[in-house]
C-alpha cells in the first residue's frame, strides 16, 4: 500500500512538471507589424495607443484614450498641413481654411473611428485605431455648413428687430450670430452679400457697427451747471433713439472720475428710452465734469457660457458712446463778523479768518460786498465772566454763525455754540484763551457743517 502511494504522488508531480512545461512553451502572440512600425495609410487618420500593465488598472481604456489622443493629434497636424498649403495656393494672402479650426485636441470631438486590432503581452496592452479621411472630413463640413446656417439665422433675426426697433433684442441676436461660429476662424466662412464674396464674422461686424452708428443721445433738459441753486447736483435725461425711435430697456455704464479715480455705475433706459443720468460733484475744483455714457456689454452679455468669448469678440467693436460735460459753478459768499469780548470789538475777526480760509480752499468765491453774493454768512461772538477768585479767572465764550440766500431770505445754516471756557489768571488772557478753544472746536466740528450747508457734499 505505501508502495501505490508513493508512486501515485510521483506520477502526479511528474504530470505537474509536463503540464509546467508545456505552458512555458505555448509562444507568445507574434507582434503586429504596427506596433513595430507606424503605419502608412493616405486614407486614413491613424491612432496607436499603448498601456502597461497593472494589478488594479485599466490598461484596456488608458491604451485606448492614448490611441484617440494619438488619433487627434495626426488630424490636426494633417489639417494645420493641408491650411498652409492652401494659403501658399492663394498667393500668400492669409485665409485660413475651415479645417485648422475644429478642435481635435480632445478624443471627445472624435466620431466614426473604428478599431482594426489590438495586442498584448505581459507586460503592455496596445491597440490601433483608424478614421476614414474622406468620412471625417464630409462631417467637418457638414458642422461648418450648419454652423453657417445657424448665424445666419440669428443674423436674420437680428435684422429683424432693429427694424422694429427691440435694440436689446437685435444685439442679443448678434451675440448668437457670433457664437454660431465660434468654433471656426473669423476668416474660415464666406457668404455672399450683394453680390460679392464677404466673411461672415465681418458682415455679422459691419451690420452691429452700423447699428451703433445710427444711435444717438439726446439730452432732454439743459443741465448745463451746477451750482449751490440745484446742491452741486442734477438728473440729466437722455433720450436714447435709433432712427427716431426711442430705445428702451438698454444698459449703459455710466464712467466718471472722483478723487479714487474712475467710477463705473450701469444705468438703464426706462421704457419710454430716457437714460437717467445722476451728476453730482464732491469738490468744486475742477470746473468742469465729464460723465461718459456707452453701452454696457458686460451687463448685455451676462453670464452666458459664451461670455468669454463674446467679450473677446465685442472689445473690437466701437459702442454708441456720448460725453456729458457740465460746469460747476462756486457759490458766492460775503462773510460778515462782529467779533467782541466782554462786548468791545476784538479787532482781529480771528474766527472769521478761519471760516473765510478754510471756504477759500474748497473753492467757494469770497467776495467783498453784498451785490455780488449768493450767500451771506454772518459771526457773531463775544465774551462773558464765569467766574473769578484768588488764584483764576474764568470766562466763556458763545458764538453763532448764520448763513442765508441773499435773494430768498432762506436760512441755510445756524449754528449757536457755546460757552467755550477759558480760564487763565485774569479776564483778558482767559478771553483769549476761550478764543483760542473755539477756534480748534470750529475748525474740526463747525467747518464741517458749514462745508455741508454750502457744499452739500
Amino acid at each position: 500500500m505505501r508502495n501505490e502511494i508513493l508512486g501515485f504522488f510521483c506520477m502526479v508531480v511528474l504530470f505537474a512538471c509536463k503540464t509546467k512545461e508545456v505552458v512555458q512553451q505555448v509562444p507568445e502572440s507574434p507582434k503586429p507589424h504596427w506596433v513595430e512600425s507606424r503605419p502608412l495609410n493616405n486614407l486614413d487618420y491613424i491612432g496607436i495607443g499603448v498601456a502597461q500593465i497593472a494589478p488594479g488598472v485599466n490598461f484596456i481604456e488608458a491604451a485606448k484614450n492614448n490611441a484617440l489622443s494619438d488619433l487627434a493629434s495626426e488630424i490636426k497636424v494633417n489639417l494645420e498641413s493641408n491650411t498652409i498649403y492652401s494659403q501658399t495656393e492663394r498667393g500668400g494672402v492669409v485665409n485660413e481654411d475651415f479645417r485648422s479650426t475644429i478642435k481635435t485636441s480632445a478624443a471627445a470631438d472624435i466620431e466614426g473611428y473604428e478599431m482594426v486590432g489590438s495586442w498584448q503581452n505581459s507586460n503592455e496592452y496596445w491597440v490601433y485605431y483608424r478614421l476614414s479621411k474622406s468620412e471625417y472630413l464630409a462631417k467637418v463640413e457638414e458642422k461648418r455648413q450648419n454652423a453657417k446656417k445657424s448665424s445666419l439665422t440669428h443674423l436674420v433675426n437680428a435684422k429683424e428687430n432693429q427694424e422694429r426697433g427691440d435694440i436689446r433684442l437685435a444685439i442679443l441676436s448678434y451675440f448668437d450670430a457670433f457664437s454660431a461660429i465660434q468654433a471656426y476662424s473669423p476668416s474660415s466662412i464666406e457668404v455672399v452679400e450683394n453680390g460679392s464674396l464677404i466673411f461672415l464674422d465681418n458682415l455679422i461686424y459691419a451690420n452691429i457697427q452700423q447699428l451703433f452708428s445710427s444711435m444717438s443721445f439726446i439730452p432732454a433738459n439743459n443741465a448745463t451747471s451746477l451750482s449751490f441753486e440745484n446742491r452741486f447736483a442734477e438728473h440729466v435725461l437722455i433720450d436714447i433713439m435709433y432712427k427716431g425711435k426711442s430705445v428702451n430697456e438698454l444698459p449703459f455704464v455710466q464712467q466718471y472720475f472722483n478723487e479714487y479715480g474712475p467710477v463705473n455705475q450701469t444705468i438703464f433706459s426706462n421704457e419710454r428710452g430716457f437714460l437717467d443720468v445722476f451728476v453730482k460733484v464732491k469738490s468744486l475744483q475742477p470746473k468742469r465734469v465729464k460723465h461718459d455714457i456707452y453701452l454696457d456689454f458686460d451687463k448685455l452679455i451676462g453670464t452666458r457660457e459664451d461670455a468669454a468669448f463674446l467679450k473677446q469678440k465685442v472689445s473690437k467693436i466701437i459702442p454708441s458712446r456720448y460725453s456729458l460735460e457740465v460746469e460747476v459753478i462756486s457759490p458766492s459768499l460775503f462773510i460778515s463778523s462782529g467779533e467782541q469780548s466782554f462786548g468791545k470789538s476784538t479787532g482781529n475777526d480771528a474766527l472769521k479768518s478761519i471760516v473765510l480760509s478754510e471756504l477759500a480752499k474748497e473753492g467757494v468765491v469770497i467776495v467783498d460786498n453784498t451785490r455780488k453774493a449768493d450767500l451771506l454768512l454772518d459771526i457773531k461772538s463775544d465774551t462773558k465772566l464765569q467766574s473769578k477768585d484768588d488764584n483764576f479767572t474764568a470766562v466763556g465764550l458763545s458764538y453763532s454763525i448764520i448763513i442765508t440766500e441773499k435773494e430768498s431770505k432762506k436760512t441755510v445754516l445756524y449754528m449757536d455754540e457755546g460757552p467755550v471756557k477759558g480760564v487763565s489768571l485774569d479776564e483778558s488772557r482767559a478771553a483769549e484763551k476761550a478764543y483760542e478753544k473755539a477756534e480748534s472746536q470750529l475748525k474740526r466740528v463747525g467747518m464741517t457743517k458749514i462745508k455741508s450747508a454750502i457744499l452739500d457734499f
